[in-house]
């Protein structure tokens, strides 16, 4: 069992450096956006979603459906973490990365230094000061530009994401 212990220590630390921080609610801008049609390309291919964003009592649950209107995750996000039950049949961006990014992506314009802060992020303007990236230890992790402004990118997940918000009318 002894020997075991460093890989399975390994494969902790490493599951855990590749989840992405959220930022904590208190100091930053709501992503308040109840439903959005993601159109995702990356190196996986090309993915259309609906994402239904929930909140709840125990914290916000996701939903995504592909275009014929089948779960492809659902994920739920609470002060304790960060949980997901994916289709067997989803081959596309990560659920946590997805939805990170889109968080990020309602709040570009509002974001602020101590927001960034407390999810272990720089904030930083993009090369042609367009925009902006997030970054941790020096890699760029998202990236949102004026020019598109309706699209943001997860350079480590090689994916760039064109977002569509929905509305959704309650009668």
């Amino acid at each position: 069992m002894m020997r075991w212990a460093p890989l399975i220590l390994l494969g902790l630390l490493t599951a855990c450096s590749h989840t992405p921080q959220w930022p904590a609610d208190d100091r930053c801008a709501q992503a308040m956006a109840p439903s959005g049609l993601l159109q995702v390309r990356s190196d996986r291919g090309r993915h259309n979603l609906v994402v239904h964003r929930e909140p709840n009592a125990e914290g916000i649950t996701y939903v995504a459906l592909d275009a014929i209107g089948a779960p492809q995750f659902t994920a739920t996000q609470t002060p304790a973490g960060f949980t997901v039950e994916q289709s067997p049949l989803y081959r596309g961006v990560d659920p946590q990365w997805l939805l990170w990014g889109w968080h990020w992506w309602q709040m570009r314009e509002r974001l602020s230094l101590v927001c960034v802060a407390t999810a272990g992020l720089d904030l930083q303007p993009t090369p042609d000061s367009a925009g902006w990236q997030l970054q941790r230890h020096g890699r760029n992790l998202w990236r949102w530009s004026r020019s598109q402004p309706d699209q943001y990118e997860l350079p480590q997940q090689q994916a760039r994401i064109t977002v569509r918000e929905l509305e959704v009318t309650i009668e």
